[in-house]
């Protein structure tokens, strides 16, 4: 893309120099004495103003200019002059009139060269050549930039050596000789250092940015536009940050990071907008178009082509003109519209052309005036020789004619052999020029092939260098090619240092012998595994933990090995210690819950006892004072046995203690009961207590009445507590009623009140251990905060879930679910974390992480079903095509092959061997809505979620473990 590395600032910064110059000794000079003072500060003044408004408002500028040359006019003076012209060449600039800004400043500099004024003549020159330079006429632009050079060299103008420097170095940049480019550019840099001249120093790094850019030296070109941008917003200078992000945006896209490339593209035209800079928006549309087209957009890289065209057309700016024929003709090519593609690779061609004929045309100009100046004073000297010539010509008047006649025959025998010969000049000359035609083609399509080649190659080597895995050939059981990753793994600073290592420099010991014998059975064709980990050898000594995954592949025609690495010492490190802090942390919660358990039994007999004695004690003849106390010993012993009962209760569920029984439950009895047992108390509260059963629940079931009852009453009890006027409503229905060939039932119980309902806050910390909502605190209910943790935990048991749903003010509904038995079916006892065993079930886990491994086999396992393990895609196919299995667990995103793409062969395979269709659940981080479509089109049956829950786990096993 073309960068715009040429800055204006350094133009018209020194155009208004008010320095006095030379008078022509011809004139009058009004600079000293003569001149007003009231003429002088109204001229100065009105450049001042001129020079603000040439970029916003060049016709005022223009206006300015044109009183400021009244002003000259009338006092001769030449200073004045040579300033008006050079207003007026920077505001025709501005307003896209290059040509007619170099007639100016061709005045100002035939004004400076006649009075002898060298800063005129130096500023004069330089403002050609940078217009001539924005033109794209680089043969002249140097020309003047020379001129203006060695003025300044003369003047000993330190700071003008500078800017000139720079700009040759910008007239060799775009002539692609960038070696010269940097040096002068280099040059200019520390000129400006020397001067401290901060705007001298920003335009510098960003032209030497720039060009190694150019270099494709990417960290020298990043430090130095990086530093460029970060002075131009010091100094307020918004053209320059436009410039500077445009150029850090071709860093980027050389690199092949094209979205990065973009952003910056775009925060540059956002700035050049603002600034009214049609060359360099022209510029950044084009660079863009260029991102759109390497990212095969190609309306969008069309219609910023265009754009940019019809600017560059506007301001006459052909050399950007003959850039944008090529992207065009680039895009035609890549959409497969070869002859347009041509047609503006022709006007390509035509542009480049006409700049060269151009520049001819201004040399040949030159050479024929000094041409016709000679002629003049020739003519002169054949005036005086005429009447010599006319005497010597009658002389030999005869002698020529019969020379002539002689010459004539001559030449007419030359011309009858020069036809015959031209005939068969002029047909091979058509087939040169054909033959030409065809080589021309034939070089364009190679120059775009070897350019193609080199962006492949350039896109390689980023790849390979930051990729963040080692990567490396072996050959002989020597390292042949390796990255800096891998370098940089094993302690050294290049990957030039390892080259030519054998296995036994790198490998450790241990594992040396495992290593050479999978080489050498790879080699030979043996089947080994594609993924194991082993031990590198640092450079100092220290041993480092790898996963390789290999491959055979050919080196410079000769069978290798291609494998890349992972460092995952870390991470094992990581899993060891979660594994044991795990281990630890459940050791720890198994012996609190014992203590619990045993404690808690022996504190529940003694109370027992307290209660007992409390009640004889009751019964005895006592006054009303000591029956008063007994009656607190009786309620606070009750409630401290309620508590406790909570807590063994709580503690067994988590040690594994707790067992569901599995009894034929009437339902409508159940729910009778639980409305008998609360209506006393709803009565004395004034509330109704009801109950509602769906047709659809079965009149009996199996299951545990014992823990239903538990978690209703819990509910009732709560609905009661918090519900001053109205009533509560229990409710049934059954969630599954479509699958009707099951063994089992989900039920869903649901207590709603017309309570004072619990906010969004509190609802999020109902169901946790010791938990009570703000309204339960300052009602002094009693309650350890335990029930509905307990709750929860039972209907987990039960295979259900537990909610709520409230609105503050309105009232509550609290329900579960449970999983209850259909009447014949065999009952089966269930365990807290052990229900019904899925013996002889096999379940494939395809999953790379070894901690994901683990916690997921330990759930099912403890469930009775059998595991295997692929740690990638491939694997885990090749195990599928080789076992039966009821389910498969498929992580997405692996190594080698992706969970999707395995998924793809597994169909592939089922469908071509006749097999019927397993079902396979897709475990990712991913969301589902980033994921769904590819899952779905890879025949992925249902999604579960990373981080999952034991409980979320075994419900969609059990949900999905039937074959189709």
């Amino acid at each position: 893309m073309f960068n715009k590395i040429i800055s204006f600032t350094v133009l018209f910064n020194v155009v208004l120099g008010l320095s006095a110059m030379g008078q022509n000794p011809g004139k009058n000079s009004t600079l000293d004495s003569e001149y007003p003072d009231k003429e002088l500060q109204l001229a100065e003044d009105l450049a001042n103003i001129a020079k603000l408004k040439w970029i916003e408002n060049p016709d005022t500028s223009i206006l300015l200019a044109q009183e400021i040359l009244e002003i000259a006019e009338n006092t001769d003076n030449d200073t004045l002059l040579f300033k008006a012209f050079n207003i007026l060449g920077a505001a025709h600039y501005f307003k896209q009139k290059p040509y007619k800004a170099i007639q100016y400043f061709e005045k100002a500099l035939e004004i400076s060269n006649n009075a002898n004024y060298k800063n005129g003549i130096s500023t004069s020159a330089n403002n050609i050549g940078l217009t001539y330079d924005y033109l794209g006429n680089y043969n002249l632009a140097a020309t003047y930039f020379y001129e203006a050079l060695k003025t300044d060299q003369e003047l000993e103008n330190q700071r003008g050596v500078a800017s000139i420097y720079l700009n040759i170095g910008n007239v060799y940049f775009h002539t692609k000789d960038f070696d010269r480019a940097l040096e002068y550019m280099t040059n200019s840099l520390k000129i400006y250092q020397n001067l401290g001249d901060s705007l001298g120093i920003l335009n510098a790094y960003s032209n030497i940015g720039t060009t190694y850019s150019e270099f494709n030296v990417t960290e020298s070109a990043l430090s130095y536009l990086n530093t460029a941008y970060a002075i131009s917003i010091k100094l307020g200078n918004r053209d320059m940050e436009a410039t500077n992000l445009n150029n850090i945006g071709k860093v980027y896209f050389n690199e092949g990071d094209y979205f990065k490339a973009l952003d910056f593209y775009n925060r540059a035209l956002e700035i050049e907008k603002s600034l009214n800079d049609p060359w360099s928006e022209a510029n950044t549309l084009r660079n863009i178009g260029g991102v759109y087209l390497q990212i095969n957009i190609p309306n969008e890289a069309k219609n910023h082509f265009e754009r940019s065209l019809q600017i560059a057309n506007e301001i006459n700016a052909y050399d950007l003109v003959g850039e944008l024929y090529m992207d065009i003709s680039h895009l035609f090519e890549t959409k497969g519209d070869l002859q347009k593609a041509l047609n503006y690779h022709k006007l390509y061609v035509q542009i480049k052309d006409s700049l060269t004929n151009s520049e001819s045309r201004k040399h040949i100009a030159e050479v024929e005036a000094r041409f016709r100046s000679d002629n003049i004073n020739q003519d002169l000297l054949n005036l005086r020789k005429e009447n010599e010539v006319k005497s010597l010509q009658l002389k030999t008047q005869n002698y020529f004619l019969i020379i002539s006649i002689s010459i004539s025959l001559f030449i007419l025998s030359l011309l009858v052999l020069f036809y015959y010969r031209s005939k068969v000049s002029r047909r091979e000359k058509q087939i040169q020029e054909e033959k030409n035609i065809e080589i021309t083609k034939q070089k364009v399509l190679l120059e775009r092939a070897i350019k193609r080649l080199k962006e492949t190659q350039q896109i390689y080597k980023s790849l390979t260098e930051s990729i963040q895995e080692a990567l490396v050939i072996v050959q002989e059981k020597k390292i042949v090619y390796a990255n800096l990753y891998l370098a940089k793994l094993l302690g050294y600073d290049t990957p030039d240092e390892i080259q030519k290592f054998s296995f036994k420099d790198v490998i450790s010991e241990l594992d040396l012998p495992k290593i050479n014998e999978n080489f050498e059975k790879r080699m030979a064709g043996d089947e080994v595994p594609e993924n194991y980990s082993f031990h590198i050898l640092h450079k100092s000594g220290t041993p480092r933990l790898v996963n390789m995954n290999v491959k055979l592949t050919t080196y410079k025609g000769k069978p290798a090995v291609l494998a890349t690495l992972k460092d995952i010492t870390e991470i094992k490190e990581y899993e060891e210690k979660l594994i044991s802090e795990k281990e630890r942390a459940q050791r720890a919660t198994h012996s609190k819950s014992m203590f619990v358990a045993g404690i808690s039994h022996e504190i529940r007999n003694h109370m027992h006892s307290i209660i007992g004695i409390s009640e004889i004690l009751g019964e005895s003849n006592l006054d009303s004072e000591q029956k008063e106390f007994v009656d607190v010993i009786k309620l606070s012993g009750n409630n401290l046995l309620e508590i406790i009962n909570e807590v063994l209760d709580l503690s067994k569920i988590e040690s594994g203690q707790i067992d569901l029984e599995n009894k034929k439950i009437k339902i409508g009895k159940l729910i009778d009961d639980v409305v008998s047992i609360n209506s006393l108390k709803a009565k004395e509260n004034g509330l109704y207590i009801r109950s509602e059963i769906h047709e659809n629940v079965p009149k009996e079931v199996i299951g545990d009445a014992l823990r239903i009852t538990q978690i209703l009453i819990n509910f009732v009890s709560n609905a009661i507590k918090f519900t001053d006027n109205g009533g509560i409503t229990i409710k049934l229905e059954r969630l599954d009623q479509e699958k009707e060939n099951e063994e089992s039932y989900l039920v869903k119980f649901s207590v709603t009140d017309t309570g004072i309902g619990i906010s969004k806050e509190s609802q999020s910390k109902l169901f946790k251990p010791f938990s009570q909502t703000h309204a339960a605190q300052e009602r002094k209910t009693n309650g350890s905060g335990l029930g509905l943790a307990i709750c929860k935990r039972l209907a987990e048991l039960m295979g259900g879930e537990i909610g709520i749903e409230s609105i503050l003010g309105q009232g509550s509904t609290f329900w579960f679910t449970a999983e209850l038995l259909k009447v014949g079916a065999e009952p089966k006892k269930q365990v807290v974390n052990q229900p019904r065993k899925k013996v002889g079930k096999k379940i494939l886990l395809v999953e790379d992480n070894l901690l994901n491994q683990q916690l997921t086999t330990s759930i099912l396992r403890k469930e009775g079903y059998k595991m295997d393990i692929g740690d990638n895609g491939q694997r885990g196919f090749e195990l599928f095509k080789n076992n039966d299995y009821s389910l498969v667990l498929m992580d997405i995103q692996m190594p080698i092959m992706d969970g999707i793409e395995a998924t793809k062969m597994i169909r592939t395979f089922e469908t071509n061997n006749n097999k019927p269709k397993t079902r396979i659940i897709a475990v990712t981080a991913h969301s589902k809505d980033e994921e769904e479509k590819r899952m779905h089109e890879a025949g992925i049956d249902d999604y579960l979620q990373k981080p999952f829950t034991p409980s979320e786990l075994l419900t969609i096993v059990k949900k999905q473990s039937e074959p189709l």
